[in-house]
């Protein structure tokens, strides 16, 4: 009776091994795998989404506004020059480099899943190139013989949005200190001869950008859109139909450029 009794007992205490085995394998482990589970989330919500980040991008600027809008014969250059007309830029190209760095107010797991947003600051300059062609306008009007050269200084904030792990999404916005050096330009109006180019003065002034970024691991693609006037002074140089004369021109320019690029994490 006594052996029977102990087989009952042995069997029961066998049957609970295995039972509480087969519920922590089902559940997905017992306490001490579920304890490192939590610490790795745990670490991953603790890892900057701008940790390190130092960006080098290139692609295409992209005229947009009057600054792209081809100018009208009637125009005269003033207008051109102050933005009330087109400017008849063309597509060119941007470079830049960045680094973006948190400010310290990461919010994790967003209603409790994996979505993952940081405040940030980025800072950086890009280099772009713009050349206007008013060459198919009116004889009156022939190319400009230089590019227009614009760098921008960088510094704003952005917002980092991770929905899943190795995808992030900034949205940024950037008030930008810009220098340029704007073009010469050559043109034809009847008998008369002119020529604008820039004296030992470079443009100047305060613009805008704002656009987002899709980081994916070490891969980028970026958007953004710049705007802005910068003080431009000019000399005219006028000649032909019996007379000449020089004529100085203080202006501003607006200078919308959508830049398009793709850029490699470091």
């Amino acid at each position: 009776m006594k052996t029977y009794s102990y087989s009952i007992l042995l069997t029961i205490f066998l049957l609970l091994s295995f039972s509480t085995h087969a519920v922590a394998q089902f559940t997905g482990g017992g306490q001490e795998e579920r304890e490192e589970r939590q610490a790795e989330r745990s670490t991953a919500n603790q890892t900057s989404l701008f940790d390190g980040e130092f960006i080098i991008k290139g692609g295409w600027a992209n005229p947009a506004g009057m600054y792209g809008t081809l100018p009208s014969p009637n125009n005269s250059f003033t207008d051109m020059l102050s933005g009330e007309s087109g400017f008849g830029a063309e597509s060119g190209f941007t470079i830049g480099a960045y680094g973006m760095s948190s400010l310290g107010h990461a919010v994790n797991n967003i209603g409790g899943g994996s979505l993952r947003a940081e405040l940030g600051l980025v800072y950086g300059l890009h280099y772009s190139q713009t050349t206007p062609n008013w060459g198919n306008i009116s004889e009156i009007y022939t190319n400009a013989s230089t590019p227009f050269h614009l760098v921008d200084f960088k510094i704003g904030p952005v917002l980092a949005i991770s929905p899943v792990q190795n995808l992030v999404v900034d949205l940024f916005y950037n008030p930008m200190f810009s220098l340029g050096v704007p073009p010469e330009i050559d043109a034809q109006m009847d008998d008369f001869s002119q020529r604008f180019y820039v004296e030992e003065e470079l443009a100047y002034g305060l613009r805008h950008g704002l656009g987002f970024n899709l980081r994916y691991s070490a891969l980028l693609f970026s958007v953004e859109t710049t705007f802005g006037d910068l003080n431009v002074e000019y000399t005219e140089h006028v000649s032909g139909g019996g007379s000449s004369g020089i004529f100085d021109y203080d202006t501003p320019i607006n200078t919308s450029i959508t830049m398009v690029t793709f850029g490699i994490i470091l």
